[in-house]
């Protein structure tokens, strides 16, 4: 039950402010300002998927053969992936 609320609360923590950037682009705000909120939204986009998918992935039985340190490690990078890789494909 644990696996499954963790999971859950993960991927709904995460806020996607689509309508503040649409607001953003018809105001013609000041650049800097769009970017800070858009690199906002990638990293809770980045977090989000990173903490639902490790999450459910360390119920696995394959899984269970990884250290704590090793799950951790690839967490990290899995995050690491996704917000460059976010981060690249949006420009």
């Amino acid at each position: 039950v644990f696996v499954e609320s963790f999971a859950f609360g993960s991927l709904i923590s995460a806020v996607d402010p689509v309508a503040t950037l649409a607001i953003f682009q018809a105001l013609d705000v000041e650049p800097v300002l769009n970017m800070l909120v858009f690199g906002e939204s990638i990293l809770n986009d980045a977090v989000a998927i990173v903490l639902t998918t490790t999450v459910v992935e360390s119920g696995l039985p394959e899984m269970a053969e990884f250290s704590t340190g090793e799950q951790i490690g690839h967490g990290i990078t899995r995050f690491c992936a996704i917000f460059f890789g976010s981060a690249g494909n949006s420009t």
